[in-house]
């Protein structure tokens, strides 16, 4: 049984209370970012593209929004994000500290969730297609 256009929207309104819930900056970050479709399948297809997008890339604490600034702007040599920042401590430093080192931002292991995203992205996406689809519904 196909998904109706108001099952679309249930999903996607469940989705955003849970984002909203969890994390209000990635909330507004998302209604800023993605474009409201008059289409709930696309527009939904779009949410989870950008908070997977934001979920991979993000980090938290006061220090996330510089590694989110980093991310905007520059990527590893493997192309992914930088998914964190180390600052080397020179030696008077590292006997003051008692360390070698002081991390100032580090990305949260989420692979488990993400991929949980990505599956249901992918369901929705074969949902769409097997019912026909909407034809400027996103394929991925």
């Amino acid at each position: 049984m196909a998904l109706s256009r108001e099952d679309w929207i249930d999903i996607t309104r469940h989705l955003q209370q849970h984002v909203r819930d969890a994390d209000p900056e990635v909330f507004e970050l998302l209604a800023r970012h993605v474009e409201h479709w008059n289409d709930p399948p696309r527009y939904l297809i779009d949410y989870l593209d950008g908070l997977i997008k934001i979920m991979s890339e993000r980090s938290s604490g006061s220090t996330g929004r510089i590694l989110n600034e980093l991310n905007h702007w520059v990527r590893t040599e493997e192309g992914g994000p930088v998914r964190g920042i180390r600052l080397v401590l020179s030696p008077a430093e590292r006997e003051l500290y008692g360390r070698e080192f002081v991390d100032l931002a580090s990305l949260p292991d989420r692979t488990a969730f993400i991929t949980g995203l990505r599956t249901l992205r992918d369901d929705l996406v074969r949902e769409i297609e097997e019912s026909g689809g909407h034809g400027d519904a996103p394929r991925g």
